[in-house]
C-alpha cells in the first residue's frame, strides 16, 4: 500500500509539474505576441545605379524568429515603405510585396550618398494585454535603416544630418563613411550614438530600450536629456536597436476603445568588418 501511495504521489507531482510547464510555455508564447517588431534587411553598400532589394521582417531578431505568410506576418500587411534619397527633402513611397517570410521592394539608386528607408504600420487592431500589465493598447510599428550608394569621388565624407521622419524615430548620429574604401558603418569597439525622437522632438519619456547583436548579445542603453543613447558593438554584423514606448493617450480606433498607444521602433545598423 505504501508503494502504491508513493507511486500515486510521484504521478500527481509529475502531472502538476507538467501542467505548470505547459502554463509557463503558454505564458511565454502569449508574451511573445507583443515582443515582436519590424526590422530591415538590406546591403550596407551598393554601387550607384544598382537596384537594391529592401526586405522587412516581422518577428524577434534576437531569437531569429521571422513570421510567415499565412501566419502572423499577415498582421503587418498594412506596412508602408518610404525612402529618403540623398539630398532629398521629401520621401517617396514604394509598393511592398509580401513573400514567404518578409515584405520586399526593389529600390533604384540614381544618386550617390546615404539612403534612408523607413517603414510604418499604424493600422494594427487594438489589442488587450491587460493580463500582462500593458492594458488595452493600439500598437504602432516603425522601422528605419540606411545604406550607402557609392561612386568613387562622388560621396562627401560629411553628409547632411538625418532628420526625424517617423512619429517615433531612431536616428543615427554618425554615418561612418570611408569615401576612399567605399565602406559604410562603424567598426567593432567603436561607440555608436543614436538619437530618439517622438513627433519631431527629442524623446525624454520612459521607454524600454534594447540593442541586439547578431549572436544574441543584448544591451539596454539609457537615453540622456536629449534623447541620445550609445552602445559599443563587439563584433561585425547586423545590430537592431529596439525601443518600446507606451503613450498614455486613450482613444478609439476602428470602433474599438484603447487606453494607450504602444509605439515600437527599430533601427537596423550594419557594423562592418
Amino acid at each position: 500500500m505504501k508503494l502504491l501511495h508513493r507511486t500515486a504521489q510521484r504521478w500527481s507531482t509529475g502531472k502538476q509539474s507538467g501542467l505548470m510547464a505547459i502554463a509557463l510555455l503558454l505564458t511565454v508564447v502569449a508574451k511573445a505576441s507583443f515582443a515582436h517588431a519590424l526590422w530591415f534587411d538590406l546591403p550596407a553598400v551598393v554601387k550607384t545605379g544598382e537596384q537594391v532589394a529592401v526586405k522587412i521582417y516581422f518577428g524577434e531578431y534576437d531569437d531569429n524568429l521571422r513570421e510567415i505568410t499565412g501566419g502572423r506576418l499577415d498582421e503587418r500587411s498594412n506596412t508602408k515603405l518610404q525612402v529618403l534619397a540623398p539630398a532629398a527633402t521629401a520621401t517617396n513611397d514604394l509598393v511592398l510585396k509580401q513573400n514567404k517570410n518578409h515584405f520586399w521592394a526593389m529600390l533604384s539608386t540614381t544618386t550617390s550618398g546615404v539612403y534612408n528607408v523607413m517603414a510604418t504600420d499604424n493600422q494594427s487592431a487594438v489589442v488587450d494585454y491587460t493580463k500582462y500589465g500593458i492594458g488595452i493598447v493600439r500598437p504602432i510599428f516603425y522601422a528605419r535603416a540606411q545604406f550607402l550608394a557609392f561612386t568613387q569621388g562622388q560621396v562627401a565624407e560629411k553628409t547632411a544630418s538625418i532628420t526625424p521622419q517617423l512619429d517615433f524615430d531612431i536616428v543615427p548620429v554618425a554615418h561612418a563613411i570611408d569615401i576612399n574604401a567605399g565602406t559604410f558603418g562603424s567598426l567593432p569597439q567603436q561607440e555608436v550614438p543614436f538619437q530618439v525622437f517622438f513627433k519631431g522632438k527629442p524623446f525624454t519619456g520612459k521607454a524600454d530600450i534594447s540593442v541586439y547583436a547578431p549572436n544574441g548579445w543584448k544591451r539596454e542603453p539609457k537615453l540622456d536629456a536629449h534623447g541620445i543613447g550609445r552602445f559599443t558593438p563587439t563584433m561585425p554584423g547586423v545590430y537592431v536597436i529596439d525601443i518600446v514606448y507606451r503613450e498614455a493617450k486613450p482613444g478609439i480606433f476602428s470602433d474599438k476603445a484603447y487606453e494607450a498607444v504602444r509605439h515600437r521602433a527599430t533601427l537596423t545598423l550594419a557594423i562592418r568588418d
